[in-house]
């Protein structure tokens, strides 16, 4: 999970990103996962834009795998395919943890790589995330 879809999922509860988090609540066979820097990412944005939202990031993280922090070597790997150096933590921390999917709306900097698998991960914006994953539960 990117820092703009736990965002996302925190100011609106009828939102696709919430609906991601309500599916992996009803589901045994998905996990959600991020790393604290996706995690701090996102709570700097809900302080800084939503202050009274900030306080449902805590309640959504409940059911939440984090996972440690990408090597810098990882770091370096995958550097050169987003063009923002601040996203490269956060593809590096899905590639990391392993995750099928990265799911993220930052269509800016990610644009080039939705649909595409990086390790073992495909990035997907929200909405095709969720889509897949009701796909799977329907399977």
């Amino acid at each position: 999970m990117d820092a703009n879809v736990l965002f996302s999922a925190a100011i609106s509860p009828k939102g696709v990103a919430r609906a991601i988090f309500e599916l992996a609540d009803q589901s045994e066979d998905i996990a959600l996962v991020t790393t604290n820097y996706a995690v701090k990412e996102a709570l700097r944005n809900l302080k800084e834009k939503f202050p009274g939202r900030a306080a449902k990031l805590p309640h959504l993280l409940a059911n939440v795998d984090l996972f440690d922090e990408p090597t810098a070597e990882l770091i370096r790997e995958v550097h050169d395919l987003v063009p923002d150096p601040h996203d490269v933590p956060i593809l590096a921390g899905a590639v990391h943890a392993r995750a099928d999917l990265l799911v993220t709306g930052n269509s800016k900097d990610f644009r080039e790589l939705y649909g595409k698998r990086v390790g073992s991960c495909l990035v997907l914006r929200p909405r095709d995330a969720l889509d897949l994953l009701l796909t799977r539960e329907v399977t």
